[in-house]
């Protein structure tokens, strides 16, 4: 198995809540017909609450069960 890492995007963001950009980086993921859901292994960010915080955040919605 080959492991691959590679900056795929940059997108504009309108809002900067993680409801909004959990949607935008889905959306990406389903049109360039990436299967997250079960090739996801890692997140990297710049650590702010909105992208990792454990209640309500990008990662906290990655983790929810479809």
């Amino acid at each position: 198995m080959r492991i691959q890492d590679s900056f795929l995007a940059l997108m504009p963001i309108k809002e900067a809540r993680a409801e909004d950009l959990y949607k935008e980086i889905t959306n990406f993921f389903s049109l360039k017909k990436i299967p997250y859901h079960r090739n996801l292994i890692g997140f990297a960010s710049d650590g702010a609450n909105v992208m990792v915080g454990k209640h309500n955040s990008v990662v906290s919605r990655f983790k929810m069960p479809l």
